[in-house]
């Protein structure tokens, strides 16, 4: 089948987005792997350094920014590629902001499993240190 002269190419379309080469999106593609490192040492200062902004989400907010479904979430928490949730008390549970954004860029970048599984692992023993930190904060 021959093209049609007044058809567009969609490869020209896709490597040239409003003007943008496809090249410019891979130092932006660099630079969030950069960001997820597997040194435990800088997962933990990344996750202390936001814990001045600690925030909580509610599980629908997750699943609609992780575009899953329920059973999703909770077969992806029992085989380790999110983190567990924190209840709040009675059947009331959220999830810290910056773990779920921290699994969903791991995603993005390409991680593996097995690297995810590892920032999890790295993110949950940070919570106590996050605690650690505002206990000493509010003490002083």
């Amino acid at each position: 089948m021959t093209p049609n002269a007044n058809v567009p190419d969609p490869r020209v379309q896709i490597n040239d987005l409003d003007g943008r080469k496809a090249t410019s999106n891979t130092s932006y593609y660099h630079s969030v792997t950069a960001n997820i490192s597997t040194s435990s040492a800088s997962i933990k200062e990344a996750c202390l350094s936001r814990a001045g902004s600690l925030s909580l989400i509610k599980k629908t907010e997750v699943l609609d920014l992780a575009c899953i479904s329920k059973s999703t979430l909770h077969l992806r928490i029992q085989s380790g590629l999110m983190p567990p949730s924190i209840s709040l008390g009675g059947r009331s549970v959220a999830f810290v902001q910056h773990e779920i954004q921290a699994v969903l860029a791991a995603l993005v970048a390409g991680q593996s499993n097995e690297e995810i599984k590892y920032l999890i692992t790295v993110l949950v023993s940070v919570r106590q240190d996050i605690f650690s930190k505002e206990v000493l904060q509010c003490n002083m």
